[in-house]
């Protein structure tokens, strides 16, 4: 103990340092670990809940032969005659949302 601590003053503040590095590091990683779940179960209800309403709309074989089924999908609003032909919106929010996904990592 000689060899590394000069005193005993230094030997217990290295302790006390050590006891709370460690302390704060463990409830970090609870924090981190219960974000993370929570991220993938609403990732995972967002996917599935998306699935259901592409499933409901397209139905199963326009889905499975579709290269972009969200696309396809807009292609049937219609509200009163007037608002019609999205394509262009969900083409514009696909393409900002991948530079919001380039620009994060």
């Amino acid at each position: 103990m000689k060899k590394y601590f000069t005193t005993v003053l230094e030997f217990y503040t290295y302790l006390f340092f050590l006891f709370n590095l460690t302390k704060n590091s463990f409830a970090l990683q609870s924090k981190i670990l219960k974000t993370g779940v929570m991220a993938v179960l609403f990732a995972g209800m967002y996917f599935t809940l998306n699935m259901l309403l592409l499933i409901s709309v397209l139905g199963t074989d326009v889905l499975s032969r579709s290269a972009f089924p969200a696309l396809k999908a807009a292609s049937f609003i219609d509200i009163a005659g007037i608002i019609q032909r999205l394509d262009s919106f969900v083409i514009i929010l696909v393409v900002f949302l991948g530079f919001i996904k380039v620009a994060m990592f």
